[in-house]
């Protein structure tokens, strides 16, 4: 999926949110300052996703698409691969597609 894309940001917020708690926030137009900064740079460029990763999750959260669209995928590497990750940060990479 990521092979067409390239990595733009990394971004590491200090944030107890779930991931059904920031779809919940995007779907209710909510004014959290990093959904919002990620809803505006989805909708003005299509070619731009953005990948959240919740410490020790088993999984991540894909947001993409000027609506935007937002779907959860299986992420059971990342904790390993991140060993540096630290307990209540969400890590947050924004791709552009090449």
């Amino acid at each position: 999926m990521l092979k067409d894309y390239k990595i733009l940001r990394t971004i590491k917020l200090k944030a107890d949110l779930t991931y059904q708690q920031i779809m919940d926030l995007i779907a209710s137009k909510n004014a959290h300052r990093l959904i919002q900064g990620i809803v505006s740079t989805c909708r003005a460029n299509p070619d731009v996703m953005f990948v959240l990763y919740r410490y020790s999750s088993d999984s991540i959260l894909v947001i993409c698409g000027t609506q935007p669209t937002m779907f959860v995928m299986p992420g059971n590497n990342l904790e390993r691969i991140l060993t540096s990750a630290e307990y209540g940060y969400i890590y947050c990479w924004c791709y552009q597609k090449k």
